[in-house]
């Protein structure tokens, strides 16, 4: 049976909270410090650690406990890369705060799914039945379209209106943002949840998914390297990318995961 994914994390993985962060430039010219949550992308760095040390590249991985900590702290310099989110999520960011973090590559995608909670199929729910689902607009509008391609919700706004808004949609079932962090916690509370897969897995929640994303809809939602401007030329930063879209850990993904994550190179 292959693995789910693992809590044992290297001891050279840094677990530390936003304020504390160890700014980079404090750091040696061969350190890539990057910062991750925990599955799968900081267990995918440390597949590549020994090779990047072949290279002349010391990598240092500052763990995320949630999605907010990572691109303020890229922002200020306290990082050198993250990898815990898509596209759209930083483009959302971006947008937000004037920033202008840009993506050095793609690795993998994870499909979102709906998850049970108080019901154990799609088909057991039940009129006024909550859902929970993320509540950043960027995944909320990913988990609204995994709902309405399995027929929970049905939009009813003008072309443009805003997808991540429940209330732009038609349901007999109450939807409920949450912070993503806090899905699997509070899915026994609700009918169903539709949660990331990168706090799923670690609760072994995925061989309990009940639907999930095509690859048409998931391959938008990419998880990338990001960087701040001026870094696409970054040694290190390329040795690493490198490393991250090779066969090896293609393979490792494949095997590791289960389809929970599927390697995407780009």
């Amino acid at each position: 049976m292959k693995k789910l994914f693992c809590f044992v994390v290297a001891l050279a993985i840094v677990i530390l909270p936003a304020t504390l962060l160890s700014g980079c430039g404090r750091d040696g010219a061969n350190v890539i410090r990057i910062g991750a949550t925990t599955a799968p992308h900081a267990q995918i760095l440390e597949q590549a650690r020994g090779d990047l040390r072949d290279k002349g590249f010391d990598l240092k991985i500052t763990i995320l406990s949630d999605f907010t900590t990572g691109n303020p702290a890229l922002a200020r310099g306290d990082l050198l890369a993250n990898f815990f989110q898509h596209r759209p999520f930083l483009e959302t960011f971006n947008t937000n705060t004037g920033n202008n973090l840009q993506s050095l590559a793609g690795i993998h995608y994870e499909p979102l799914a709906i998850y049970p909670g108080r019901r154990n199929s799609i088909t057991a729910l039940q009129s006024g039945d909550r859902i929970i689902i993320p509540n950043d607009v960027t995944n909320a509008a990913r988990a609204l379209r995994l709902l309405e391609a399995n027929g929970l919700v049905t939009w009813n706004a003008a072309d443009g209106a805003d997808r991540s808004n429940p209330a732009n949609y038609t349901t007999q079932f109450q939807i409920y943002p949450v912070l993503a962090s806090n899905l699997v916690n509070l899915r026994q509370d609700a009918a169903l949840a539709v949660i990331n897969g990168n706090w799923a897995a670690p609760a072994g929640l995925i061989p309990s998914r009940l639907v999930y994303e095509t690859p048409e809809l998931g391959y938008r939602y990419t998880n990338i390297i990001a960087i701040r401007p001026g870094y696409e030329n970054h040694a290190g930063l390329n040795a690493l990318v490198e490393l991250l879209q090779t066969d090896a850990i293609r393979d490792f993904i494949l095997n590791q995961w289960d389809g929970a994550v599927v390697p995407n190179f780009i």
